[in-house]
């Protein structure tokens, strides 16, 4: 009987197994720690195929909120990498539709604020991305827009100097520079840099986050 159990398990279709995905997800990451972007994506694309076959076929995607957090995570992923192969409309497609899962899963667990606007991390760092995206195509206003919604919701989480409020206010600092308002640029460079030597000890100049601000001075 034990011979027949090993005999039946090896003959189980793998293809869309949880632990193939899993597997793909684990080669996914080193791909992407190496910077091999399009390695990772391809991984990350394969592991979501299946987790989203997976939730249709149990027809409890809508109620499984471990299964939902992990296809929304794999999404994400697959979204950083197309951002990160330059791939922005997609990447930014992708992100959008995250963004729109969140809100609505958070609107539903009474996680939202004012007019139904969920006030969460995941919001914030995606808000970021796509301001990043929005940079990176020359679309200056739509980029200070996410990244101004990204900056509210840092500082209504985590308050005015915590160094994720400084991370967005340098990136909204650059848009300003390429749009041509120095003025405003600087400030908010300023602003930036003001936070990070708050958080690097004694106001010390060679932290990389103080270096980094630094640099968009020049």
């Amino acid at each position: 009987p034990a011979a027949a159990s090993v005999e039946e398990e090896d003959n189980e279709d793998y293809s869309n197994h949880p632990d193939l995905a899993m597997i793909l997800e684990n080669m996914a990451m080193l791909f992407r720690q190496n910077n091999e972007h399009q390695a990772a994506l391809t991984r990350y694309q394969q592991a979501l195929s299946i987790r989203q076959s997976n939730a249709d076929i149990s027809g409890e995607a809508g109620s499984s909120g471990v299964e939902d957090g992990k296809i929304l995570g794999l999404m994400l992923s697959v979204a950083d990498c197309l951002r990160a192969s330059s791939k922005f409309d997609e990447a930014a497609e992708l992100y959008e539709q995250v963004l729109a899962s969140h809100i609505q899963t958070n609107s539903g667990n009474g996680e939202s604020q004012g007019e139904g606007e969920t006030r969460t991390a995941l919001e914030a760092v995606i808000r970021h991305a796509l301001g990043l995206i929005h940079a990176e195509c020359g679309r200056h206003e739509m980029a200070l827009e996410q990244y101004g919604i990204s900056r509210d919701i840092k500082i209504a989480l985590a308050g005015h100097d915590h160094p994720e409020v400084a991370v967005t206010l340098n990136a909204a600092g650059a848009v300003h520079g390429a749009s041509g308002d120095r003025e405003k640029a600087l400030a908010y460079f300023r602003q930036a840099l003001q936070i990070f030597q708050l958080h690097s000890g004694a106001m010390r100049d060679d932290d990389p986050d103080v270096i980094n601000t630094q640099k968009t001075f020049a």
